[in-house]
């Protein structure tokens, strides 16, 4: 083990500064029950740096004269952000509490000054994760997406989905366990990235790096490693969909004089995931661009996801989602998973529990989905929802009774439970992959005489796509009417004068396949009066 391995420790306690940072307050806004904190902070343009329920983290004070929605707003700091820090739990336990003065506290996260850390020695590092705060609030989508109410089971998918098996997940999960330990700066670090890499490659995946590079926030002369594999789209390339999972191990209480640290469960199974969907994908090409990354350095602050989703908002890519896998086979579970929902990304949660029941299991019990919004902040999906993309975050529902010990190995792992969650996702990634893009750019214009509205949108990109799917009806994701349409662009009458309706649009390819997710828009149609009447 290299010797710089001696000062992680002291290198994640220590406050290690931001590029830079503007003086910024800070607002804990409380919502009424019931108001949807991600759709209000888009809505009414809010710098959001935490989105919670019915709670926000603000860095404008809003007039809650203006807003009945506010139950109440609290200063919470004012000052330079680089002095803050999340600390989130990383066990189940809705008690856990790191001990510490908090600024905020909401959703398993705690706000707190830097120093306070560093006046902490006994902070349970293996219960609790420090990350800094980030530079940007939260971008939210103001579009919205719903599941669409007509997809349903598909054979080829399901057929797909079967070639995912416990013998090639097993193995996979053997082989990582057999480096003792890939903890961020050990020496079998750079051979376990390597083994990910050859993994890759021999699937006859070309696109394979290893992304290698030094964190100035995380510890002098120790090489982070990222492994990225894509897969290019036969149709679409512009499109990329993300499948990840953390390589790097850890025990705790952190002892470099004792480097066993198998990390089958954690995150052992999360890599192997990324790996198997990948041998499976590989095999079968994908519509859509598919990258699969191994993260390094989760286990001291999300350090690679940080790097990967913030390269790829810099460089503007369009990810239609990141499927994220952190501990799915733990064996003390048999059926139920959790889908954990993000704010802003609950249909995309709801998709997944959907192709758990369509494709997760086939010969016995069905796998079950349970649904929490509970440290969110806990994995590497984390960064690229701060990095405003949609996400997923697979995890097993029950802990693991062996979490950061010598003792996470595969004797204490279902390897059958394991493999029906890698067949539920690749069902959701095959379905996002290969099916119709969302249509972009919907909007819905009043044509003024009391009975009609217009919807257009922008064509789709790709040449599969030959028609679209209109829907519309007076519940949010609930259509009462649909038709088809050949060219963007349809004006739905027979509506009713001053009534709110909500109108959907899908992509159709060749195929019959529609979007998985629709665009929504919504509109009134009202009388508009004649000239002579809006005269004085």
């Amino acid at each position: 083990m290299k010797k710089a391995l001696l000062f992680a420790l002291a290198a994640i306690l220590a406050t290690a500064p931001m590029l830079s940072a503007e003086p910024l307050t800070l607002y804990k806004v409380e919502l009424a029950a019931g108001v949807d904190a991600y759709r209000f902070a888009a809505d009414h343009a809010l710098p959001a740096y935490h989105i919670g329920a019915t709670t926000l983290l603000v860095g404008a004070r809003p007039d809650a004269r203006r807003h009945p929605q506010i139950a109440g707003i609290a200063h919470v700091y004012s000052g330079d952000t680089r002095d803050l820090r999340w600390v989130g739990a990383r066990r189940r336990e809705l008690s856990a509490d790191p001990g510490l003065p908090r600024l905020f506290a909401a959703d398993g996260m705690f706000l707190v000054r830097a120093r306070e850390i560093d006046r902490t020695e006994g902070l349970d590092r293996g219960s609790f994760l420090v990350t800094d705060f980030p530079e940007r609030p939260v971008p939210v989508d103001t579009r919205s997406a719903v599941i669409n109410p007509g997809l349903a089971y598909d054979p080829a998918i399901a057929a797909l989905a079967q070639q995912v098996t416990v013998e090639h997940f097993r193995a996979d999960v053997e082989s990582l366990q057999a480096f003792n330990t890939r903890n961020t700066g050990a020496d079998a670090n750079g051979p376990a990235a390597a083994w990910i890499r050859d993994q890759f490659l021999s699937f006859g995946i070309a696109d394979v790096v290893i992304d290698s590079y030094i964190d100035p926030g995380f510890s002098s002369g120790i090489k982070i490693r990222n492994v990225i594999a894509t897969i290019p789209g036969t149709v679409d390339t512009h499109a990329v969909y993300v499948v990840g999972g953390h390589y790097d191990t850890s025990v705790w209480p952190f002892n470099p004089a004792d480097p066993w640290a198998p990390g089958a469960d954690d995150n052992g199974s999360g890599t192997a995931a990324a790996i198997e969907m990948a041998r499976v994908l590989a095999a079968n090409p994908p519509a859509g661009t598919v990258k699969f990354i191994a993260f390094d350095c989760e286990e001291w602050g999300l350090y690679g996801s940080a790097r990967a989703a913030n390269a790829a908002a810099a460089a503007g890519e369009d990810i239609g989602c990141m499927l994220n896998y952190d501990m799915i086979g733990a064996a003390n579970n048999d059926s139920v998973f959790v889908s954990k929902v993000y704010p802003g990304s609950e249909d995309y949660a709801q998709l997944l529990g959907r192709s758990a029941t369509w494709y997760g299991r086939t010969n016995d019990t069905g796998l079950v989905t349970e649904y929490n919004s509970v440290y969110l902040n806990g994995s590497d999906s984390w960064r690229y929802y701060n990095a405003g993309y949609k996400v997923t975050y697979s995890e097993e529902l029950n802990f693991s009774e062996h979490y950061h010990m010598v003792s996470d190995s595969t004797a204490y792992m279902n390897m059958r439970y394991a493999t029906s969650i890698v067949r539920a996702g690749i069902g959701m990634l095959a379905t996002l992959a290969n099916y119709p893009q969302p249509v972009r750019g919907l909007a819905v214009r009043d044509l003024g005489d009391g009975a009609s509205l217009q919807a257009v949108w922008q064509a789709a990109a790709t040449p599969t796509v030959t028609g679209y799917r209109v829907y519309w009806g007076r519940v949010s994701g609930g259509y009462a009417d649909s038709a088809t349409v050949a060219a963007p662009g349809d004006t739905i009458g027979g509506l009713l004068a001053d009534s709110l309706y909500y109108v959907a649009v899908a992509a159709v390819d060749g195929l019959g396949r529609t979007s998985p997710f629709l665009s929504e828009a919504s509109g009134t149609p009202r009388q508009a009066p004649l000239a002579s009447d809006r005269k004085g």
